[in-house]
């Protein structure tokens, strides 16, 4: 195998949007950036209890079941530490708080969104974070997501 198939393999494994982390059974599932609908059914004041950190750079999806009313929104971004910045993903985001940039996990955790990322070009490396998420949490393999481990 010449170094270029290989280089070109590894491009084709790391996806260029949300929309290309699920690679398989794409009737069952989807992934699309949260949009203003789903920010206001979560939108809600919060009081902090359980700060956990801060998030730069940071988007809402969803996770869209086909077998499922329910649709999971997630944040990911950076999450800031004393060793820099990290790639975090949170569990289920259930409130926010836009006037506090506040968000509140399924988990009782509170993060601050200190930016927000531009969807149109979203960072590979928060989309290979899903996909490490995703086989972590075990429903990478059957919907075709890139094996990302770390």
């Amino acid at each position: 195998m010449n170094s270029s198939n290989l280089i070109q393999q590894v491009k084709d494994l790391i996806p260029k949007s949300l929309d290309d982390i699920v690679r398989k059974n794409r009737h069952l599932l989807q992934l699309e950036y949260a949009n203003s609908e789903d920010v206001l059914k979560l939108t809600k004041r919060i009081q902090t209890t359980s700060f956990k950190g801060s998030l730069v750079d940071a988007f809402l999806y969803k996770r869209i079941i086909k077998i499922s009313e329910v649709e999971p929104v997630c944040a990911v971004g950076y999450l800031i530490t004393d060793l820099g910045k990290i790639a975090f993903h949170t569990s289920q985001v259930v409130g926010l708080d836009d006037e506090q940039k506040i968000i509140l996990t399924n988990s009782g955790s509170h993060y601050k969104i200190e930016s927000l990322s531009d969807t149109q070009n979203t960072d590979s490396t928060l989309l290979m974070h899903i996909c490490h998420v995703a086989h972590r949490d075990g429903w990478g393999n059957h919907f075709g997501i890139p094996e990302i481990y770390y």
